[in-house]
């Protein structure tokens, strides 16, 4: 896992017992390694996805991989976000706007960090407020789990023996399915561009994108596209 680790799986995202170290667990985790990949070289295509990959180094201090420091700054931005002038980019459309006296778009990163007040040391933090990569793996992970395998097919828990709190997971996999349309591909807002915008809007930094899978239309009430 090189940008997306456990603590990334909370709030509407989350998937139980990520910390717990058994066999179950790790095979979890083989998965969010797996579909991690995934997302990067469908979204960011094979070469620019080898390209960030390459400019990161796994730091043992941190338990964590980091960025080199001789990393560029245009994988930094890719990551962590980046706010970048419109004023020369001529395509506004759709829902998009455009404001001469605040020329500015921000592309939020593949991994959104946040501050906040530690109550213990009553310091500022950084934390980590979302994962894009997170999404598309708990999307995944929804549709393998949402059964389980036995010898005569598929069989699913039955909601007769179940409360209401436990069988109401299609809502949860509903909304992280159009948050991560819309942070790939859709129009997040007036001011906060989603991941394929920002690529086009910067083509001159990321000469190695050559466009990404296409996620459809935006997912309905029955997540399709």
């Amino acid at each position: 896992m090189y940008l997306v680790y456990p603590e990334h799986f909370k709030s509407d995202i989350h998937i139980p017992n990520l910390e717990e170290v058994c066999l179950q667990n790790v095979l979890i985790r083989q998965e969010i390694s797996r579909y991690e990949m995934e997302f990067l070289k469908e979204t960011l295509g094979i070469c620019l996805t080898e390209l960030l990959l390459n400019s990161l180094e796994y730091s043992a201090e941190q338990s964590k991989w980091v960025f080199k420091s001789n990393a560029e700054d245009r994988f930094k931005w890719l990551v962590n976000g980046y706010i970048y002038d419109t004023t020369n980019i001529t395509s506004h459309c759709g829902c998009d706007s455009y404001n001469e006296n605040c020329p500015k778009k921000e592309w939020e990163g593949i991994v959104k960090v946040g501050n906040w007040i530690n109550p213990t040391t009553n310091e500022v933090e950084e934390f980590t407020e979302v994962s894009i990569i997170a999404y598309y793996v708990y999307i995944n992970w929804r549709t393998i789990y949402k059964t389980t395998t036995e010898q005569v097919g598929e069989s699913s828990m039955k909601s007769d023996t179940l409360s209401p709190s436990v069988i109401g997971w299609f809502e949860k996999y509903h909304h992280a399915n159009r948050w991560l349309w819309n942070a790939v591909q859709g129009q997040k807002n007036n001011s906060i561009v989603s991941l394929y915008t920002f690529l086009e809007n910067n083509k001159e930094l990321y000469p190695e994108w050559n466009g990404g899978v296409c996620l459809g239309s935006e997912p309905n009430a029955w997540s399709l596209t």
